[in-house]
Parts: structure tokens; sequence; C-alpha cells
């Protein structure tokens, strides 16, 4: 056995060094030529640099040519374009794979060499290093060539003052009076970079302030570098012989809105609405709706920020598809401005009908359907109302429960209206539009030989937000009325060996008010960067406290107050969630997430809602595990329960995610990732052994997945395939819940118990 693993091994090596070889590209070069392989930079004193790994990174980006890209050490886009045959048309297939996948050589050039030596130098220089000096060694094989460059820099040059313009004239004052929003910062590094982000951020400052046709190109600098101790002094400075209107503010005189804006129209009913000129011809929507929400009126100052507030403001009403704002001066010698605002109307009303197909983790499979009708300005107030019918049908393809079937059929309305109502308490400030958003909807759940539920809900909502990444949403009123309609006589017989999961079940009119604040820092363009998600959800108080008034009777699980004939849901449950992402390249990055979350049922309930409740795995969780097939605690279901996954939720939930990504092809990426949780109960159930919390003990209960995936990015939607397995099970008995050693991907009995194959669209998180 040993003799044959020690000859199948040699024969692997033997066939990935053939492969490499073929693939390395070499063999199509002529004598006189070489392939570039690239270059490195290294820097003779790298403690003048507070990061020099980053340094090095941002100038080997600069040099050029990029040489043919490896993986697993073959070129393979170079091995492509060698070994297809020049295509006789510039389209067809074998043009696609020989220019579109392939890559030509990539050969090496003495030219090359001064190019980037004079690159680095004025880089370096650019970055307050006057004296730099850079020099190259050459390395050279029989085919290959690549550069090492060496770059001295000396001590860099230091701010010691900036200077501004001063008083002599307005716009000099003013360039003054933002000093203290300045970049340029005594005691920092010259950088040129810097002094060109100083002279946009004065002219954006500038255009706040009336000066409409000022530009960043007026402003120059004058450096003097001659106090020695590699010190500077930086002066701000206007160019001499400026246009008189760059440096002059100018104010609105009228402002015109046309709500229904054609380049064919000629003529327009006009009327004057507070102090704008409103011109329409369809009374497409209330002037009143309109005017609320510009950010601008005659004998202002023009300000960009004004300006682009209006824009923002219109254009997330949704009622409008296209929104411009232009400015005429008066007259040559006038320092007014007429604006006109120019509104294109969307769309009125659209159908739109969305198929598709969902295969989940608990192995039930089947297409879905939805159809939603929008219409845009309902009510001629820049309204959304749409209107939803969906439905799904799935089959259990494998497991204990093969062949069984569930399905949901269900329709919603919605009406999103862009201010706060009945009152208008969230004030327009800045671009953002406060918004208020009704749900009525009705909803038919049915899982064969189990359960079917009848759903009847209904929200209003408020959502608003003071900036791009803090988002806050009020559910006011969320209401929830859920029947069990059907129940099989054995699903019947299980709930009542089970009083914990039927309260569950039953107890399912709820009355809650949701506040959600998400802080979302994901667009930002850094290198690290967060989510954050904290919700509250306080359910059943205000109810139980006006149906308390006057009663004798106090609210018990035993002895509950019902609407409809259902106990009223009474519990407080709150979660957190917070994601950080780290980028380790260009295109790669480390995603992590924790969710921690908890419920606690009280007064008029012993449980929380079936619905309310938390679970753990699946394509979004821990996904060496089926969805909802873990906890609580160390609890495991019974043989007759085995692969329906009803009773395995909890009303605590912690849950921690990492996961590695990498780019392996333009549109193919790469992933490993790590999946730890469980969830737990707050109040010891019988029937369920081993799943109440316990703060001493909980972390020895943990499940932990891990695998790796793939992802098909086609930038518009992102296919995911995770392939995980798990590495602890919490249900075994302690000392034996580790299985990571007992991985055997080449045993089918393994593969068949441990291999969970997740599909999905959009990254888990």
């Amino acid at each position: 056995m040993r003799l044959f693993l020690l000859t199948a091994q040699g024969i692997a090596i033997a066939v990935v060094s053939v492969t490499i070889h073929s693939c390395s590209g070499l063999k199509s070069l002529t004598d006189q030529q070489k392939l570039y392989t690239g270059s490195t930079i290294q820097f003779t004193d790298e403690n003048t640099f507070e990061n020099p790994k980053e340094l090095k990174k941002e100038l080997e980006k600069l040099l050029s040519p990029k040489p043919n890209k490896k993986f697993l050490g073959m070129r393979m886009s170079l091995w492509i374009y060698n070994h297809v045959r020049e295509p006789k048309e510039e389209k067809g297939m074998r043009y696609w794979w020989k220019y579109k996948v392939g890559r030509p050589p990539v050969l090496f050039d003495q030219n090359i060499i001064p190019k980037n030596l004079m690159l680095l130098n004025n880089n370096m220089y650019y970055r307050g290093y006057f004296g730099v000096g850079t020099t190259y060694k050459l390395n050279e094989k029989d085919k290959t060539a690549s550069i090492d460059f060496m770059i001295t820099t000396g001590k860099p040059f230091i701010i010691d003052s900036i200077a501004f313009p001063g008083n002599k004239t307005s716009i000099e004052t003013d360039i003054t009076m933002t000093r203290s929003s300045s970049r340029l910062k005594p005691g920092q590094p010259y950088n040129l970079k810097t002094l060109k982000e100083e002279r946009k951020r004065i002219e954006l400052s500038l255009k706040d302030k009336g000066y409409y046709y000022f530009n960043h190109d007026y402003l120059i600098y004058r450096v003097d570098s001659t106090l020695g101790n590699h010190k500077l002094n930086v002066f701000v400075h206007l160019k001499p012989f400026i246009p008189e209107k760059a440096i002059s503010t100018f104010r609105l005189r009228k402002i015109r809105i046309i709500d229904d804006f054609d380049l064919k129209k000629q003529a327009y009913d006009s009327t004057q609405i507070n102090v704008y000129e409103y011109l329409t011809t369809s009374h497409y929507i209330r002037p009143k709706i309109v005017t609320k929400m510009l950010d601008m009126h005659p004998d202002m100052l023009y300000s960009r920020s004004n300006h682009l507030a209006t824009i923002s403001r219109l254009e997330r009403m949704s009622t409008f598809r296209f929104v411009t704002i232009k400015y005429d001066p008066v007259s040559d010698s006038s320092r007014m401005l007429d604006a006109t605002i120019l509104l294109s109307p969307s769309k009125k009303r659209s159908l739109n009908a969305e198929i598709n197909l969902v295969s989940k983790t608990n192995n039930f499979f089947g297409p879905g359907l939805k159809v939603t009708f929008k219409s845009r300005n309902f009510f001629k107030g820049a309204e959304l109302f749409t209107a939803n019918i969906h439905g799904r049908f799935e089959t259990q393809i494998a497991g204990n429960d093969k062949g069984n079937t569930a399905y949901e059929v269900g329709t919603d309305l919605n009406l999103i209206i862009p201010r706060s109502i009945p009152l208008d308490l969230l004030k327009y400030k800045g671009k953002y539009v406060p918004f208020t958003k009704t749900t009525i909807g009705y909803t038919i759940f049915q899982r064969a030989k189990l359960y079917q539920f009848n759903t009847s809900y209904a929200s209003w909502t408020y959502k608003w937000k003071k900036t791009a990444a803090a988002n806050h949403e009020l559910k006011l009123i969320d209401i929830s009325y859920t029947k069990l309609a059907m129940v099989t006589d054995e699903f019947k017989e299980w709930l009542e060996q089970n009083p914990s999961l039927r309260r569950s079940f039953e107890e399912q009119f709820i009355l809650s008010t949701v506040y959600s604040y998400t802080f979302n820092h994901l667009e930002q363009l850094y290198k690290r960067k967060y989510f954050y998600r904290f919700t509250v959800d306080p359910s059943g108080n205000l109810i139980t406290a006006l149906m308390s008034i006057g009663n004798e009777q106090k609210p018990s699980p035993d002895n509950p107050y019902k609407i409809f004939g259902n106990p009223i849901s009474q519990f407080f449950r709150a979660s957190t969630e917070g994601r950080y992402y780290i980028k380790t390249g260009k295109k790669s990055l480390v995603a992590t997430r924790l969710f921690i979350g908890a419920g606690v049922p009280y007064k008029n309930s012993s449980t929380i809602p079936y619905v309310r409740q938390f679970f753990v795995g699946g394509t979004n969780s821990l996904r060496g595990f089926p969805s909802r097939s873990v906890g609580p605690g160390s609890y495991t279901p019974p043989d007759s329960l085995a692969g329906l996954n009803v009773d395995q939720t909890g009303d605590i939930k912690i849950e921690a995610n990492a996961e590695y990504r990498f780019p392996i092809t333009k549109h193919l990426k790469g992933a490993l990732f790590v999946d730890v949780g469980n969830v737990w109960l707050v109040h010891e159930d019988s029937v369920r052994a081993g799943g109440l919390f316990d703060i001493h003990n909980f972390y020895k209960e943990l499940a932990v997945s891990s695998g790796l995936g793939l992802r098909i990015d086609f930038n518009v939607v992102i296919l995911r395939f995770d392939l995980g397995f798990p590495l602890r099970k919490p249900w075994l008995p302690e000392g034996s819940r580790w299985v990571g050693g007992e991985f055997d991907p080449f045993s089918r009995e393994w593969r068949k118990e441990n291999l969970i194959l997740n599909f999905s669209v959009g990254y888990p998180f």
C-alpha cells in the first residue's frame, strides 16, 4: 500500500511539473526575446515611512508594463494565446479565446527601465522626498527578465506653516475663513496629492458661498524649502488676471420649475407657488409636493450643497426619471442667476414578473414566481404604490422525508410616501427625504404532512437618514396574526408532547413597535469597511396595558389576554450584528461577521412566537449544516423528527463568521470560510434537553463548520456556491464533538453525511 501511495505521489508530481512547464509560455519565444516577469521595489531606509509595505504596493501599481499573470505557477492566459490559432476574423469563438481569454506575451524591453526610473523618482519627489535617487538591478535568465528597483529617499520635507491669501479682497477673506477645515496641517509631510485635494476643497467651499464660476485651477501654490532642516512653508495664492465673474458671488433671482419637461414642448401652464414659478402641461403632480423638496429660494446666494440636496431629494421621490437644474446669468453685468429645475417624469405604471429557482440546505428544491405592479405618483403626491402576488413550490429531494412538499402563496399591498404621515415630524435636512411606508398582506404556507399557516399582517413604518451611512427605521405599528389552519394528526400528536413548541405555534397575534438602526460603511473607498445594525422589538406591551385597565384578571401564560381567540404575544427581542472587512489585496479581502440576538417572553407569554425565534444553519449561516438543524444547545431531535427541522429554534443566538475572498479569474471568485454558532432557550424545556443557555458553558455547545466556495460574478448578479462540512457537532457527547479529524472526502458515506452544497444569489454577508 505504501509503495502504491509513493508511486501515485510521484506520478502526481510529474504531471503537475509537466503541466506547469507546458503552461509557462516560454516555448514560443525566440532566442532574442525574453519574457518580462515583473519588478520589485526596495527602500534603502524603510524607517522614513510609516507604512513601507503599503507604499511599495502603491508604487508597484505604477510600474509598466504589467507582466503576464500566473495562477498556481501557470500562465494560463499566455498558454491559451500561444496555442489558439490566429482567427480569420475579429469575431467568433477562436477570436474570443485568443484575445479575450488569452493574453500575448509581455516581452522585456530596455526602454522600460529609464521610463520606470523617472516615474518612481517623480512620484517620490511629489511625496516630499526632494533628494530621491533610484537605481536598478536587471535579473536575466535564459528566457525571462525581471528588474529590482532600489530607492534611496533621504528625509522627507515637512510642512512648517501654511499661509492663506489674506484679506485684501472678499474672495481672499472667504478663502482664509476656510482654513480651519484645511487638509494641509503643520507637521505633516509635503505631498502633491494633498495640495491638489486642498485646491478642490477650497473650490467646493467657495461654491457654497456664491462663487458659481470659481474653479480650483485659479489657485496656485508657492513653496519655500529654504528654511533648512527639511522644513518648508506653503503659500496659497490666487492666480493673476482671473475673470471678474470667477471672484464674484452670485444670487438667485428667479426659480422656475417644469414638472413634465420635454424638449418638444413649447407652451406650459404657469402659476406662482409661494416664491416659485411653476410650469406644467399635464399637471402631473401637486406643485407643493415639489416645492417642499427644494433647498433653494430667490435672493439666496448660490450654493452647490443646496443644489445637490435639491437634486437628491427630487430623485429619491422615484417619481422623476431625470432631474436637472440649469443656471442662466441675468445679464453680463448683473451678479444674479435664474435657475430652472427640469423634471422628466418616470413611467407611471409598470408590471414585472420574476421567476426563480430555489435550492435550500434542508433539501427543499423548487420554483417560485413573483408578479409586481407599480404605480408611481399614485395620489399625485409622489407616492409609490406596489402590489405583489407571489408563490413558490418546493419538494424535498433528499433526506429522511424525501418527496415531502411545501408551498406558499400570498399577496401584499404597499404605499410609500416621501414624507412623514400623518404629522410631518421628520423635517427635511440635507439631501435625504424621510419616507412613510404602509403595508398589508396575506400569506398561506403549507408544509405537507405537518401544518398550514395562514398569516395576515400590516405595518406602518417610518424611514429616515441624516447621513449616507446612518439609517433609521421605526415600525410604529407591526401587526401579525397567524392561524394554524391545518395540523396533521401526526404533527398534532407531536405538538401535544412538546408544550413549549406548541405554544410558540399557537401564540401568533403579534403587535410590536420595532426600531432598527443601521450604519453602513461598506460603500466607502477605504481599506477597512464595516457595517452595524441594532434592532429592538418589544411586543404586546401597549395592547395588554390597555386591556388591563379595569380588568381584574392579571395576564399570565396560563390565563392570557386574547384577540380573535389567540393569545397576545408579549416579549422583548433585541439583536445586534456587526461586519468588518479588511482588504488584503487589490481584489481580495477578509470578511467577518458577529451576530448576537436574544428574546425573553414575559407576563402574557411563556414562549416567543415561532416566527420570531432564532435559528442557525443554511446558506447565510453555518454553511456546513442544513437550515434549522443545530441546537438549541446540545439538543438533538428524536428519530421521529429527523429531517423535519421544526424544533431546532431558540430564544438566544450567537453566531460568528469569517471568510477569505479572492479572485480566480475576472468573473470567477473563490472563498474559504469558517462559521461558528448555535441557539439556546431562556427557559428549561424538558422535551428539548440540553437546550438551556448557561453563561458558564455555552461556548462548549458551539457548532463549527468550514468549507470553500465559488462565486460567479456578473457584476449585476452574483451566483454563489458554498461547499461546507462540519468541524464540531454540539449534540455529540463531550470529548467527541470535534469531528474534523474524521474528514474523509473520498468516502461516499462521509460525503453523504457531512458535505452540504449551498447555492444562493449574492454574498452571505
